[in-house]
Formats: structure tokens, C-alpha cells, sequence
């Protein structure tokens, strides 16, 4: 039993393709946001001279730049595909099932 154990406990599960998807789109959006920052920081600090106004001004684009319902948009959508599933009689223990279902054929 120990060694079952042991061995359950070393499986590592392999990101899923929604997984990559929303990982990708979050470092593209880090990026967006960083770039925007600093433009946005040197155009404020050129025309203000002021780096504290500057700062604050970039620092609130910046935040309002970045998309921050998207988790509960993608949970929402799970939820709705289990749901959808249940109605066909289908138990669904984990969201990724839902997700490894619906995606394409690779």
C-alpha cells in the first residue's frame, strides 16, 4: 500500500490545452500591460514632470488595461459544460474532463 501511495503521490498531471491557452494569454497581457506602463509613464512624466503623478497615472492605466474577469468567465464556462453534461447523465468528478471532452482531436 505504502508503495501504491507513493508512487499516486509522483504522478504529475500535464496542463491541459485550455491550461496553455489561458497561461500564453496572461503573459501576453503582462506584457501588454508592462509596455503600456511604461509608455504611458514616460509620455506623463515628460509632459507633467512630476514622477509621483506620472507614476500613479501609468500605475492606474496599467490596472485598468488588464482584463479582470476572465477567471470567472472561464469558470463560469466550465461550470455550464459540467452542468450540460449532468443533464445528459454524465458525472463529471473533475472540470478538466469537461474541457479534455470538448477539446479538438490533436
Amino acid at each position: 500500500m505504502e508503495k501504491l501511495g507513493h508512487s499516486i503521490e509522483s504522478i504529475e498531471s500535464e496542463p491541459t490545452p485550455l491550461q496553455r491557452q489561458i497561461d500564453r494569454f496572461v503573459r501576453q497581457m503582462l506584457l501588454a500591460g508592462l509596455l503600456a506602463f511604461i509608455v504611458v509613464l514616460a509620455i506623463n512624466f515628460a509632459h507633467s514632470g512630476s514622477i509621483l503623478s506620472a507614476l500613479l497615472f501609468s500605475l492606474a492605466f496599467a490596472l485598468a488595461l488588464v482584463p479582470q474577469e476572465i477567471p470567472v468567465a472561464f469558470t463560469t464556462f466550465m461550470a455550464l459544460g459540467a452542468y450540460r453534461m449532468t443533464k445528459q447523465q454524465v458525472l463529471v468528478k473533475q472540470p478538466k474532463t469537461v474541457e479534455s471532452l470538448a477539446a479538438p482531436p490533436r
